[in-house]
């Protein structure tokens, strides 16, 4: 739509995708933004949310914590599911979590503060942001479990097919 109107814009998306597929992503957003640019058309800015659940977590020696929100390093998926259920999300050593637990003990609220994973409340038309970042997985998790396309997956395109978003099947 900001291209068709040769609008300036910082377009915004929502994407719950597996972790190796992100930095492609990024990488085509960019180069098309770029293109874009070069042709002389308006300056764009995208913004991609690719929300993480709060469980994931990862090492981090340096924290004084051990743990924090975020995978361990490079990227990769797994495919026993989507991400919030990838066990190299949850990858952490016993005594990083005896560590967590002490600290819980001794100073409960401001140490743990700045170790919370981002809440994303936003909303969009009346959903927040983590809810439709993560409604792609939980397609990808109900298709890798029956092996059959979700109802509500078949009902949401055939509504946006058709004009308008589908309700909830």
């Amino acid at each position: 739509e900001a291209i068709a109107r040769g609008e300036q814009a910082n377009l915004r998306f929502i994407l719950g995708t597996e972790a190796g597929m992100i930095t492609p992503i990024v990488r085509q957003v960019q180069a098309k933004l770029r293109d874009y640019a070069s042709e002389g058309g308006a300056a764009l800015s995208a913004e991609i949310v690719f929300p993480v659940a709060s469980e994931a977590v990862a090492q981090d020696p340096q924290s004084g914590l051990g743990v924090l929100p975020g995978v361990a390093g490079g990227e990769g998926c797994s495919t026993a599911g989507g991400c919030a259920t990838c066990p190299y999300m949850k990858m952490n050593s016993l005594q990083a979590l005896m560590g967590l637990l002490e600290r819980i003990d001794s100073d409960p609220q401001s140490s743990l503060i700045p170790f919370e994973p981002r809440k994303y409340v936003q909303e969009i038309r009346g959903r927040t942001v983590a809810d439709l970042g993560g409604e792609p997985i939980l397609h990808m998790r109900a298709f890798q479990r029956s092996g059959e396309l979700p109802h509500a997956l078949v009902a949401d395109v055939l509504g946006r097919a058709a004009g308008g978003r589908a309700s909830e099947a």
